[in-house]
């Protein structure tokens, strides 16, 4: 399935689960990214931000990325009761939203201990 490319194995499938049974209200965003692809976030970041430590606040630099290691993915929401719903319902798929002050970032429960604790998107 699109958008399931690269990810840890165990990562997709709870994803796809989730996906499914929110009937279109979420889907896919960001899924893998190569290095090249942090980068250029990254890259832009710095330049909307011109200071490297409040671009690191929105990207995480290269290297040091969960979505680099296939263990992150960002989520759209179809509407606020999907993103509701995707929040109550993640934990039942094995998944969760380690981060706060990103409410589209989720991670498969337990890999944060198997990527580089730095990384955070």
């Amino acid at each position: 399935m699109a958008g399931y490319e690269g990810l840890d194995p165990r990562l997709a499938a709870a994803l796809q689960g989730l996906v499914a049974e929110s009937g279109g209200g979420i889907y896919i965003t960001s899924g893998f990214r190569s290095h090249d692809q942090q980068q250029a976030l990254w890259q832009k970041a710095l330049q909307k931000y011109g200071d490297p430590e409040i671009a690191d606040n929105w990207v995480a630099r290269p290297g040091s990325s969960h979505h680099e290691s296939g263990f992150a993915v960002d989520l759209g929401f179809r509407n606020a009761a999907a993103r509701e719903w995707a929040h109550q319902n993640a934990a039942r798929f094995g998944l969760g939203f380690p981060m706060g002050h990103e409410p589209w970032h989720i991670e498969l429960t337990g890999t944060r201990s198997q990527a580089d604790r730095r990384a955070y998107t």
